[in-house]
């Protein structure tokens, strides 16, 4: 255990690799590059970080999906508490209209994460099929919409 921490690791002049060949520190490097510049283009795209980041990682990352959606929660639950103050002193959000949706959501959400750990359970690739369709659903109603006047 002592020869697999990093420090120590150097120290006894050891690398500490994964099955792939590559040092500890490689992907959880390529992670926060990519989130850095992902965080950038979310909020000039207009658009939760949690949109992005799950099918990004899932296709790009060799994480388990279970994970990806786990932290695809807390960046758009990040994005949601950054955002609350400011909108709410420009009167763009009401907390009187949001209390009551965030209620039902959240009791929604709690019944799709179990019936999304059921489905990943059976198959996980059952749940990167559905992500992948909705995408892509989504994408193709952005394309035929039009324009709307912003508020």
């Amino acid at each position: 255990m002592v020869l697999t921490h990093p420090l120590t690791a150097s120290a006894a002049n050891i690398t500490v690799t994964n099955e792939s060949g590559q040092s500890w520190w490689f992907w959880p490097l390529i992670l926060f590059i990519f989130c850095f510049g992902l965080g950038i283009i979310a909020v000039l795209a207009g658009v939760g970080g949690g949109v992005l980041y799950v099918p990004l990682v899932s296709g790009f990352f060799p994480f388990h999906i279970d994970f990806v959606r786990g932290a695809g929660l807390m960046v758009a639950l990040a994005g949601a508490l950054a955002a609350g103050p400011g909108l709410l002193r420009r009167n763009l959000a009401s907390l009187r209209l949001a209390l009551p949706v965030a209620l039902i959501a959240s009791a929604c959400s709690i019944v799709g994460a179990m019936f999304g750990l059921y489905l990943s359970r059976l198959n996980p690739d059952i749940v990167q099929v559905c992500l992948g369709t909705t995408i892509v659903g989504i994408a193709i109603l952005l394309l035929l919409s039009k324009n709307t006047e912003k508020p």
